[in-house]
């Protein structure tokens, strides 16, 4: 079985870009916003990376101790918000997502360690094998310094990497989103059929590309559970590496089970084919109320590739869905435990599911405790904001009580930071810290005095 979202991006259910174009799928306008954007960057083991490079227009920072990154108030696109993560040794890795002003989004990216260049001589051109089935082909002498277009002569070195678009987990990695720009100009959500990239290194590490007007093949095999309805003929989309958009570009001819196309620049090409969508809101909480944040949401239908991506700190998420479908949508930890899912659609129209709540039965740490106000006497309506692994969550209080499930992915012995709030006086208490690891933990009694 394979689980997909069709482009289903984190931000607010109230959006800041609510004003409607011309577009035949009704998708808003592009505007510049600002937002808040925070995320984790992780390996392949699913553990954090620290120090990592990460960047969003012209905003940069370095990943902490839990692989965690922060912008606060940077200008983004409200359709196309971009942010890019490098370090030596891997992939560099990607997002995009529909941003909503004010609000704090989140992403996740896992990154790609490097692959094991293969070489071939620039002056006779060669053949790589990316993986079987996967080929890049390249003529002679057609290769040139990318920082200077001067002609190389050596060996190229290239690494090069496929992705399947039938992997459940295609979205962590993948970069960007499965959102594209169409050669109509119209932003559209794509099925993709495989993703080939392509680095080329020359013999001191310099950058190279395709000279101007040479032209590299390009081979994808198409995976077995989708060759049944592949198109003869399917359009390619090239990932602009500065805007975080899939764009058009050329033709690829099916020849068999494969994908044979021809492309004049190198980096990742992908075969997709656009989809009519609608637009799908929605706002996961707990079995406490509590807004569910950093959570991923799937969508799933046999005929799409997978993708996701994860609730904002508010615990809402919207995007675009394959329009006229019937989807079934799951309800994921970061960590991969399903909490819960339902039935979406036949999706004819904009889907607004409102809040779902959900069950988190198996966690790694439950916090629980009481909250008084300055009178000693029991807080009625406030909440309490905590901070686990770099990542904040905000616990409702009624009747002088919380409790606040959080689905870790990690074990180890950590400071939880914690502050209490009180919405009758506006106040809020001083921040402490307590430690913990996993199971339940009694936090004892908070205040939301701001005094000791």
């Amino acid at each position: 079985m394979v689980f997909s979202l069709i482009t289903f991006i984190a931000c607010s259910k109230s959006s800041s870009s609510d004003a409607t174009n011309t577009d035949p799928n009704n998708i808003p306008a592009e505007q510049t916003v600002t937002a808040n954007l925070q995320g984790r960057v992780l390996d392949q083991n699913g553990l954090p990376v620290q120090g990592a490079a990460v960047s969003s227009g012209t905003a940069t920072t370095t990943t902490d101790v839990n692989g965690v990154f922060n912008f606060l108030k940077i200008s983004m696109s409200s359709r196309f918000g971009y942010v890019k993560v490098a370090k030596t040794g891997y992939y560099t890795g990607s997002k995009s997502i529909i941003t909503n002003g004010g609000a704090s989004n989140y992403v996740s990216i896992e990154l790609m360690p490097l692959s094991v260049p293969r070489s071939f001589a620039a002056a006779s051109g060669g053949a790589v094998v990316i993986q079987t089935g996967d080929t890049a082909i390249f003529p002679s002498n057609a290769v040139v310094n990318a920082s200077t277009n001067a002609a190389y002569t050596g060996n190229v070195n290239v690494y090069g990497n496929y992705l399947d678009p039938t992997a459940s987990d295609l979205y962590s990695y993948m970069p960007g989103d499965l959102r594209g720009i169409g050669a109509d100009g119209r932003e559209t959500a794509l099925a993709s059929y495989g993703i080939i990239n392509v680095d080329m290194e020359g013999d001191a590490s310099e950058k190279l590309q395709l000279a101007a007007g040479k032209k590299a093949v390009l081979i994808w095999a198409i995976p077995d559970t989708l060759q049944k309805g592949a198109p003869a003929s399917i359009a390619m989309w090239y990932f602009n590496d500065s805007t975080g958009r899939w764009i058009e570009e050329g033709k690829a001819t099916r020849i068999g089970n494969s994908y044979v196309g021809q492309v004049g620049h190198f980096t990742y090409w992908m075969c997709a084919v656009p989809s009519a969508t609608v637009n799908f809101k929605v706002h996961i909480k707990d079995q406490y109320g509590n807004p569910l944040p950093y959570t991923h949401i799937q969508l799933q239908t046999p005929e799409w590739g997978t993708r996701g991506s994860y609730t904002d700190a508010d615990g809402f998420a919207q995007g675009l869905i394959p329009k006229g479908q019937t989807l079934v949508m799951l309800v994921e930890t970061e960590c991969g435990t399903v909490l819960g899912g339902m039935n979406v659609g036949p999706a004819v129209g904009d889907q607004d599911l409102g809040s779902v709540k959900v069950t988190i039965s198996e966690i790694a740490l439950r916090l629980s405790g009481t909250v008084v106000n300055c009178s000693n006497a029991p807080v009625d309506s406030g909440y309490v904001s905590i901070r686990v692994d770099g990542l904040n969550y905000r616990a409702t209080v009624t009747k002088g009580a919380f409790t606040m499930p959080v689905s870790r992915c990690f074990t180890t012995t950590i400071p939880v930071q914690m502050q209490a709030f009180d919405f009758q006086t506006q106040q809020g208490g001083v921040s402490g810290t307590i430690t913990a690891s996993n199971g339940k933990v009694d936090a004892g009694q908070l205040s939301a005095c701001p005094t000791p």
